[in-house]
């Protein structure tokens, strides 16, 4: 059950990455007055770089090497888009 959870936070915090990762950075700091005009500004090539990178892994499933070189790609992306990203982490019992 837990590898099922974690497996779709990994997807989402994915997407997520994609998504933001192809909005040029004026447009994150500036308030969206409309939400969904962003969405024409993402390249098809930014999201395939993306998705050509974890599909390069054997697994991502907790745990195992590539779900740790996603995760530190993840934070090296929002670091990149974002700046100032930190994880914070936890144990889950």
């Amino acid at each position: 059950m837990k590898s099922i959870q974690s497996e779709t936070l990994l997807k989402a915090i994915m997407l997520l990455l994609v998504v933001v990762s192809s909005l040029p950075s004026k447009m994150l700091s500036e308030p969206i007055q409309e939400p969904w005009r962003g969405l024409s500004s993402i390249k098809m090539e930014n999201v395939m770089k993306h998705v050509e990178f974890f599909s390069s892994f054997e697994s991502r499933m907790t745990g195992y090497p590539g779900f740790y070189k996603a995760s530190e790609y993840i934070a090296k992306e929002f670091n990149k888009t974002l700046g100032n990203v930190v994880i914070e982490e936890f144990e889950v019992t």
